[in-house]
């Protein structure tokens, strides 16, 4: 596993992987705060994403951020795609958190999904002054902006849940 800083700045959850490896078989979730990574987990678990009385505070500190889970779908390294996994889709097994009902992004309900694609180096500004993102409204668009993306590695990634953490 990478150290916290190579492809890590939160160290959450404990034994997770790395966001960009892909080596696993099966889809993963990936904690995703202040515009950097976490660690990946088996798509559909919620762990205890979020709370302030767990483990999750001291490895995610409070601050004026926002923290997200998100489905990583795939990872695109210079414009070429290295590894695809499907949308892991609603699991009735397993409780999807619910964090902010007026943000509510639960597989598979969503009527209009998020893509993203993100690299995990934080937020930037354009040249206009404006914030630079990177979403769109199907993985079809996601991943064909990805691969324009010569410059880095990015991860193509669907929004889960988030939550204002502060």
């Amino acid at each position: 596993m990478p150290e916290p800083d190579d492809q890590v700045d939160h160290d959450w959850p404990e034994g997770g992987g790395a966001p960009f490896d892909t080596a696993p078989d099966e889809t993963r979730w990936v904690l995703f705060a202040r515009g950097r990574f976490g660690r990946t987990w088996p798509a559909g678990d919620a762990l205890d994403f979020g709370s302030s009385t767990t483990d999750f505070s001291r490895r995610v500190p409070l601050g004026y951020a926002t923290i997200q889970v998100v489905e990583r779908l795939a990872v695109v390294d210079r414009g070429t795609v290295l590894r695809e996994w499907p949308l892991s889709g609603p699991r009735m097994d397993v409780e999807v958190p619910v964090l902010d009902p007026y943000q509510r992004h639960v597989p598979g309900f969503e009527p209009d999904p998020t893509f993203e694609v993100l690299d995990g180096r934080g937020s930037r500004r354009g040249p206009d002054g404006a914030w630079i993102h990177h979403r769109h409204d199907s993985y079809d668009a996601a991943i064909a902006h990805a691969r324009t993306m010569t410059d880095r590695r990015v991860l193509v990634v669907r929004l889960i849940e988030e939550k204002g953490w502060h």
